[in-house]
């Protein structure tokens, strides 16, 4: 049954209606499940040190485009239109505004052609693939790429190796392209007449490993002539195109010259929306290679982009390429020395949290500066008991933890701020969850002298005299862990 009320609050009715179920009235807006969770969750995150800028809105507030984007984000509905050709554009046909935007894209990226994409990079790695790949090609592909990658490829062709990465971090899941492997296979292919004619490669991961394509890419296309088409997946490096330092490792910067002088086709992906500031969904698709490819990607563009693109996410993904042209190299450069602070920070204060000791001395990869791994030094405390802690108490969000280690990744969102409000954070988890000495102090002979009870049960987990183990201390972390209330009573208190 359904019962509908007006309310009349002065000369404003307000509509609202209830559900009877099973005797019981409930009202219709308690259903709003994904709308209400979302307001609340909202609410409670004041930053994340995962992807997406454009949350961390106040970190444009001494940008150049601050009004554009407030004024996007606060007019929301009024970019959300259906207008199309002849008043405005189509990305389906861009013959206008979008067209314009996009040749902007261009030649800010240097590359012969920049498309939209308003659906995710998953659909940007299937018009890619769809563009450069038949039922003929035989294609050699780094196992770690994009999932999206390995679904879709084989509906294309059934010629696929991958090769497996080289593992560099069992804990954190750290690995790289196994070059030397990936370059064999090319070899041993094209020496017995069975050559690959499409790669796929990662450039960049989420784990803070870059590759540098100016040395790898000039490895793997003098190893096989037969190479024609190159796609290289670096949704997660967006922003390095725009660092003074490490643009020069980046697919895009190199993309242009290994095109030109090899007679290769090289696509590029990137998922604008995890670097710059760009809403989510937000995807570039770049291309450098003859007409030929040129008009496939724009054709299988065509045939595979939604006809009823986002609007807003057009409208950012635009903004951001502008911001991160004339101020990336600001932002990124910021959030290095925010990455330094934060690493300091640990090094000099806390006992409870230590870095990573990453070897630096590999010739085809580079450590990403804004990339911090922090080790969780305790055999009880865990990354998600880290994780979830910064979220629920402190309002910070991280995305990537393992048993051991817990992942920030300082985006061009990340201001000041964020980075003091995290450091203090951490240093109330070490000061608040961490048992030390001090509180359980022994009588000399490693025995306590009073009781440790945990609230509730009440049960007590230490009593005078009792010998300190390596299992009471774990029951007793876990026990702060858990926030459960501790209640210390020395033997001269009773």
């Amino acid at each position: 049954m359904l019962i509908e009320i007006q309310l009349k609050t002065g000369k404003v009715f307000l509509l609202t209606y209830f559900y009877v179920i099973n005797g019981n009235v409930m009202d219709s807006f308690d259903q709003l499940y994904f709308f209400n969770d979302l307001r609340k969750i909202s609410n409670l995150n004041k930053s994340s040190f995962h992807v997406l800028p454009i949350q961390n809105i106040e970190s444009l507030d001494k940008s150049k485009f601050k009004w554009h984007y407030h004024y996007l984000l606060n007019n929301f509905v009024k970019f959300e239109k259906t207008i199309t050709q002849p008043f405005f554009d189509s990305l389906v046909c861009p013959t206008k505004q979008l067209k314009m935007s996009m040749e902007m894209a261009k030649n800010v990226f240097g590359t012969d052609a920049t498309l939209y994409v308003t659906c995710g990079s998953s659909l940007s790695n299937q018009i890619a693939v769809s563009s450069l790949c038949n039922k003929k090609s035989k294609v050699l592909a780094q196992k770690g790429i994009h999932q999206s990658l390995h679904f879709y490829l084989p509906l294309i062709t059934k010629d696929i190796t991958y090769i497996e990465d080289v593992e560099i971090c069992r804990e954190r899941q750290v690995t790289k392209l196994d070059l030397n492997n990936f370059i064999t296979t090319l070899k041993d292919a094209e020496n017995v007449g069975k050559p690959y004619d499409t790669v796929i490669i990662n450039s960049q991961t989420y784990e803070g490993l870059i590759t540098k394509i100016d040395e790898v890419l000039k490895q793997i296309i003098t190893s096989s002539k037969s190479i024609k088409n190159i796609l290289i997946d670096e949704a997660w490096g967006a922003w390095t195109s725009f660092d003074e330092e490490l643009k020069k490792h980046t697919a895009i910067y190199n993309a242009r010259n290994f095109s030109r002088k090899y007679n290769v086709n090289i696509l590029v992906t990137h998922s604008a929306h995890k670097s710059l500031f760009s809403l989510r969904q937000s995807s570039l698709l770049h291309a450098f290679g003859n007409e030929e490819c040129i008009k496939r990607l724009y054709d299988t563009h065509f045939k595979l982009h939604t006809t009823s693109p986002s609007y807003p996410i057009i409208s950012s993904t635009e903004l951001s390429i502008l911001h991160a042209d004339k101020e990336g190299n600001s932002y990124s450069s910021n959030a290095a020395i925010y990455a330094c602070e934060l690493k300091n920070f640990v090094n000099k204060k806390l006992k409870l949290f230590s870095l990573y000791n990453d070897k630096k001395n590999d010739p085809t990869t580079i450590w990403d500066p804004t990339k911090v791994w922090i080790r969780i030094n305790d055999n009880v405390f865990n990354g998600s008991n880290v994780r979830n802690i910064l979220f629920d108490e402190y309002g910070i969000y991280l995305s990537r933890f393992s048993k051991t280690s817990i992942l920030f990744n300082f985006h061009y969102g990340i201001t000041e701020k964020c980075t003091k409000e995290l450091m203090s954070a951490l240093e109330s988890i070490e000061r608040k969850y961490l048992t030390s000495t001090f509180q359980i102090s022994s009588d000399g002979k490693n025995k306590y002298n009073g009781f440790v009870i945990p609230y509730p049960p009440g049960i007590p987990l230490l009593i005078p005299g009792q010998e300190i183990s390596e299992s009471i201390l774990d029951k007793i972390n876990l026990a702060k862990i858990n926030s459960t209330s501790l209640i210390f009573i020395k033997e001269e208190e009773l």
